[in-house]
């Protein structure tokens, strides 16, 4: 038996949920825009960057495919679990979706509806 034990570790610190602010509205605070406008822009940044996420994910199952193709049975086998077809089709749905949402966001301000554009400055900027 030892006469010297270590004390044991303290408990971790519960799990928290991301019930905060997305990082990308924090990246936009700072910015002197209307909150309207701000808004609309800040659902742009993310769409853009779901979608290439979701991209991201199709180029690499392609590529895979194309690396299990073009290898011979005495090369190395490129380990992957291949999408499925349904798994693709859900991707190219939530991607539509996504881009969708995109552009009608951009053509409100395009198009300046309910004079968007022309909201004042923040209160902070203009100080």
């Amino acid at each position: 038996m030892a006469n010297h034990s270590v004390p044991p570790s303290p408990a971790a610190d519960a799990s928290r949920l991301a019930n905060g602010e997305h990082y990308l509205s924090s990246m936009w605070r700072g910015n002197p825009l209307s909150d309207c406008l701000t808004n609309r822009l800040v659902r742009i940044d993310q769409n853009t960057k779901a979608a290439i996420a979701i991209l991201d994910v199709i180029r690499r199952d392609f590529t895979s495919k194309q690396d299990l193709r073009d290898t011979c049975e005495e090369d190395e086998r490129v380990l992957y679990v291949p999408l499925t077809e349904h798994v693709v089709d859900c991707l190219m749905l939530g991607l539509e979706s996504l881009l969708s949402e995109s552009e009608d966001l951009l053509t409100y301000v395009r198009d300046n509806e309910r004079d968007v554009c022309r909201q004042p400055l923040k209160e902070a900027a203009r100080v």
